[in-house]
């Protein structure tokens, strides 16, 4: 079987360790119910902007500046489906985080994920969408953090169907524990 990947960069928000491990179970929960193998293809990652690499020359710097005035922490919210996939909704100040790391990379939308939504947790047909949504809900662990890290990735990814998706974390942003 011959892979058709694409490289992408992206830049996604990182919860701390124990959120993140935390949608790493989630996940593989929703994959052992399902057996979607995009339901493992990034969990831990909330997708803010996506582009082609060697755009653009993104630096520490940069990232850095997407968390000025970013005030708040994040609270992972109720499951949605939307766009054929399944999320764990995240609120939180996303917009401007989107926005910002959107005008960094270019935002090309080619990586077929909605973006500053929530984690994500596969792509499931409609015929399942209500009854996983609920299921989901019962499922997930509520989470809230405030520390957490902007990440640029390179991104080997399976289009359009994100059976196979591998990253590599090129550059890091911590934002220390927001005390607002």
């Amino acid at each position: 079987m011959v892979l058709r990947t694409r490289r992408l960069a992206a830049l996604a928000l990182v919860p701390p360790g124990s959120a993140e491990r935390e949608l790493s179970l989630l996940a593989e929960k929703v994959f052992a119910k399902t057996g979607e193998p995009s339901s493992l293809a990034c969990p831990g990652l909330l997708f803010l902007a996506t582009g082609s690499v060697g755009e653009t020359a993104v630096r520490v710097e940069d990232l850095d500046r997407c968390w000025k005035d970013i005030g708040g922490g994040f609270r992972t919210g109720k499951p949605v489906y939307e766009r054929g996939g399944l999320y764990l909704r995240v609120d939180g100040p996303l917009e401007t985080l989107a926005r910002r790391a959107g005008d960094l990379l270019r935002d090309d939308e080619v990586l077929p994920l909605r973006r500053g939504l929530g984690f994500f947790l596969g792509f499931h047909g409609p015929e399942m969408a209500a009854s996983l949504v609920d299921w989901t809900e019962k499922a997930a662990t509520p989470l809230g953090f405030s520390a957490a890290r902007l990440s640029l990735l390179s991104l080997d990814v399976e289009l359009p169907g994100l059976s196979v998706v591998v990253w590599k974390e090129e550059l890091v942003s911590v934002r220390k524990g927001y005390r607002g």
